[in-house]
C-alpha cells in the first residue's frame, strides 16, 4: 500500500469515527471525477466514485473532514498533520 493509499484509508476511518459514512459508488461513466460530502436525512455521507484516482479521493476526503470536524474531536496526529499541509481544494 502506498503512502497516499494509506492516508486515504486513514482519512476514511477518521470520518467514520466522527459518524460520517464513506461510500464507494459506481457512476454510469468511467471518468471517476465524482463524489463529495452530502447530508442525507440528517446524516453526513461522503460518496467516492469507484473510478476516482487516489489523489481525487484524498481531495474529497480532506474537504469532507475539514467541513465536519469541530476542532475539539481527537484526530490522529498523521491526519492533523495532513490537514495542516493540505487545505481543502474542493
Amino acid at each position: 500500500m502506498t503512502d497516499a493509499e494509506n492516508m486515504r484509508r486513514l482519512l476514511a476511518e477518521t470520518l467514520e469515527k466522527l459518524g460520517v459514512s464513506v461510500q464507494r459508488v459506481r457512476r454510469g461513466d468511467d471518468e471517476g471525477a465524482g463524489g463529495g460530502l452530502c447530508l442525507i436525512r440528517g446524516r453526513h455521507v461522503v460518496f467516492l466514485d469507484a473510478g476516482n484516482t487516489v489523489s481525487r479521493d484524498l481531495e474529497l476526503l480532506t474537504d469532507a473532514l475539514s467541513r465536519v470536524h469541530d476542532g475539539a474531536s481527537f484526530l490522529p496526529p498523521a491526519v492533523r498533520e495532513w490537514l495542516d499541509r493540505h487545505p481543502p481544494t474542493v
